[in-house]
């Protein structure tokens, strides 16, 4: 259970005006405080409902608005909290809330799932509310489930034992692929547990478990706050956690773990089991850290980066209970979660990233704050988006950290596909936006994207990568080389017919062939040959119905290669003197599943009747 002294709402209000948070708040961006922030878009408005029944909106995920805060009379959510809620607050033995969920269902009501708890104890009640807005006022409908019950104080409930029943908060309600609703649910003591819901009334479904089934935890071992999230291309049920407890110094940080199906087994990145992330009989709490430590993928924890300059940039202290959301309009996932930061103490306020998949369907959490050209301090994007440069490099481990932040080291991502500095190993780039980073004998699958630094006022390149030892990393740029790296991938196709560099020979280095800035691939397939699916790359005669013939070069593009400049140029023999640039035109062939595009590269100048002709692409940096 959550065991950090609770706020009044007016030291919470003056806390987040604490004039010292602003370094770590973006530029311009509207901070809120929201503890343990539930994610719900209706009609384009993101809000986020949180313990003490915090409440906030934002229309675009930078600047946010407080609706509510506070168990009190004067907050809307509710006609009059105290009062209408006094069940649940008299049974947990509280004056507030904790985390809830508001879910809407599918007759446009909203449902508002709530908990109370005494917090030294899993004594709690959680309860079910609905309005018709989604800013209330909510009515009080049932009580759906109670814990920490003795076998008197509690009429026709079991004894609870906390050693293997769930403490009755932190609900999460979802609908899976195939429209069944469920709540996820519970916090230290017994674990995570997940019933189902009837999906007309929001109520438990009737023929289940008292408290339906445990998918990990046990013996008060410090897990909490599941969310499930839905990955449609992946079809995987995704279950995140926070481990660790929640004060600045506590260790709180983000896991997940998935399943094909809603009800489990969940598995970790390793292969792992979540049913084995358990304390046992005489270590319990922070003494059963270390039995769940190896389990779940370590999505974030305490972190603190440097800048170009080595003076401290962004950090968090404790980051977790989250939610997600999939713009299904878009395509784009995001995650939502609290965090303190360094050296301010108990400050905290919610964060919204972008959460992407990595090669292998896991998801990795992008180093910083969701942004967009939009918003008055944020330059439009950068068109040039090179891999190569000096990095600072997050290794966020498998420990549960109590006060120590994980500072950055800095590396460089070299163009030769090597990496040096603080650590040395190598990366792949696969194309769609997917690298591979391989050091210290671990491989970590990731993705890269250009996000906005705050800190630093520009767009830049950032990736993060999972491995399937359950630790991630995150990496930001902090200087860009001048080379195009993500060219080196550019074709994809690489074989006999394919040469890179003047001379070269097949499967040379494109960064060594002397020319800044440019990497060049060849084709000298004879373009009377008849061009077989299977061949690539392929060099292709068009067929423009006259005598006159134009040659083609098939090659893949990959679209995170922006900013990037493609021209061509043919030649009758490969000779140093005899290349000319020719007019071209591209047809887009096919896109892959990983978002590259096989394309056509066809000449506008004709060849006559020579019997072969090359061409090279050359592909330039503005």
């Amino acid at each position: 259970m959550k065991q950090l002294p609770l706020w009044t709402a007016a030291a919470a209000s003056l806390l987040a005006t604490f004039a010292a948070h602003a370094q770590w708040s973006p530029d311009g961006f509207t901070d809120v405080t929201v503890h343990d922030p539930m994610v719900t878009h209706v009609d384009g408005t993101y809000y986020i409902f949180g313990s003490h029944l915090q409440v906030a909106k934002s229309d675009d995920l930078m600047n946010w608005t407080q609706v509510a805060q506070g168990v009190n009379a004067s907050n809307p959510i509710f006609n009059n909290a105290p009062v209408d809620l006094q069940v649940a607050l008299s049974w947990a033995q509280t004056d507030t809330l904790w985390a809830g969920n508001v879910f809407q269902m599918p007759n446009g009501k909203f449902h508002f799932y709530y908990s109370a708890c005494r917090g030294d104890s899993p004594l709690s009640a959680l309860g079910l509310a609905t309005a018709d807005n989604i800013e209330g006022p909510y009515e009080h409908q049932q009580i759906l489930l109670y814990s920490g019950q003795t076998a008197s104080n509690q009429p026709g409930w079991p004894f609870h034992n906390a050693n293997v029943m769930p403490n009755a908060i932190d609900p999460n309600i979802f609908f899976d692929a195939e429209g069944r609703l469920w709540m996820l649910y519970g916090s230290y003591s017994g674990g995570i547990f997940i019933l189902e819901l009837e999906t007309d009334t929001g109520l438990i479904k009737s023929g289940q478990e008292l408290y339906g089934q445990k998918l990990t935890g046990g013996y008060h071992a410090r897990i909490e706050a599941p969310f499930m999230l839905y990955n449609p291309d992946t079809e995987y049920y995704y279950m995140f956690l926070s481990y660790g407890g929640l004060g600045a110094g506590d260790g709180y940080q983000i896991r997940v773990a998935r399943s094909k199906s809603p009800t489990g087994p969940f598995l970790d990145p390793k292969g792992q089991s979540m049913l084995n992330a358990s304390g046992r009989s005489g270590q319990i709490l922070n003494a059963a850290d270390p039995l769940i430590a190896p389990y779940g993928g370590k999505l974030i924890g305490d972190y603190q980066l440097r800048r170009a300059n080595g003076s401290n940039g962004i950090g968090y202290v404790s980051p977790g209970h989250n939610s997600a959301y999939h713009n299904r309009e878009t395509g784009e996932y995001s995650i939502f979660f609290h965090t303190r930061f360094p050296g301010l103490g108990q400050i905290h306020h919610p964060r919204v990233h972008p959460l992407e998949f990595n090669a292998d369907g896991w998801p990795v959490i992008m180093p910083f704050h969701y942004a967009h050209e939009s918003h008055s301090n944020v330059s439009a994007p950068s068109n040039t988006f090179n891999l190569s440069g000096t990095y600072e490099l997050v290794q966020h481990g498998l420990d549960i950290q109590t006060g120590g932040i994980k500072t950055s080291q800095t590396v460089q991502i070299n163009a030769d596909g090597s990496l040096s500095g603080a650590v040395s190993g190598s990366w792949t780039h696969h194309g769609g936006g997917h690298i591979d980073i391989t050091f210290g004998g671990e491989t970590f699958k990731g993705v890269l994207s250009q996000q906005w630094d705050h800190h630093a006022n520009t767009w830049t390149t950032t990736l993060s990568a999972l491995s399937n030892e359950n630790r991630s990393i995150w990496a930001v740029q902090t200087a860009a080389d001048g080379e195009v790296t993500y060219a080196l991938n550019f074709p994809g196709w690489i074989d006999s017919n394919q040469l890179s560099g003047d001379g070269a020979a097949a499967n040379g280095n494109p960064s060594g062939d002397g020319i800044p800035n440019s990497i060049k691939f060849f084709s000298g397939m004879d373009p009377n040959a008849a061009a077989e699916a299977d061949e690539k790359p392929k060099m292709l005669l068009s067929d423009t119905g006259s005598a006159d013939r134009y040659p083609t070069l098939r090659m893949l593009r990959d679209p995170m290669a922006t900013g990037a400049n493609l021209s061509l140029e043919q030649s009758p023999d490969l000779s140093a003197n005899s290349w000319t640039e020719v007019s071209f035109e591209i047809d887009v062939d096919t896109v892959l599943d990983d978002g590259r595009e096989v394309i056509h590269l066809r000449t506008l100048d004709p060849v006559g009747s020579a019997n072969s002709i090359f061409l090279r692409a050359r592909v330039t940096v503005d």
